[in-house]
């Protein structure tokens, strides 16, 4: 892969990998806008935005974990956002889309308090001009707090 991207880096907009990639690779690709990563081991994304200068075209990151054999496939995207939850995006000035596939937004209020990480993640994005998709495309939005007085 490393072979490919030095000689043909410079023409790549679009780059889809089954594991995260390196950031050096990051860097053969000038061009990358967008970045699709298929991951068995979630928490290894944090170093693509850890490390480096960022990337200045980059504007779409879509991660996919896959659930096969997983017990509870909620846990997988649970690890994923965890490992981008402290991250500062000013180093990829283009970027503004994440989507999280194979994992769908919580719509009661019990399923809200099973994932306080990924509602903070999706505060502390929002607040940097990031918008997060669920697997059905569907945006993240703040949900109306109800009242609850009697």
């Amino acid at each position: 892969m490393s072979e490919f991207l030095r000689l043909n880096g410079g023409q790549v907009v679009e780059l889809k990998l089954n594991l995260p990639p390196a950031i050096e690779a990051l860097a053969l690709c000038p061009q990358l806008e967008r970045l699709h990563i298929i991951s068995p081991y979630p928490r290894n994304l944090d170093h693509i935005f850890k490390q480096g200068p960022g990337h200045p075209q980059l504007c779409k990151l879509i991660i996919n974990v896959p659930c096969t054999g997983m017990t509870q496939p909620d846990r997988g995207m649970q690890l994923v956002i965890e490992s981008l939850l402290n991250f500062d995006f000013s180093s990829f000035p283009n970027f503004r889309e994440i989507h999280v596939e194979n994992f769908v937004w919580p719509t009661t209020d019990r399923d809200v308090q099973r994932h306080p990480t990924c509602i903070s993640f999706c505060r502390s994005a929002k607040q940097q001009g990031i918008v997060v998709f669920d697997g059905t495309g569907t945006p993240w939005r703040e949900r109306a707090q109800l009242r609850r007085d009697r």
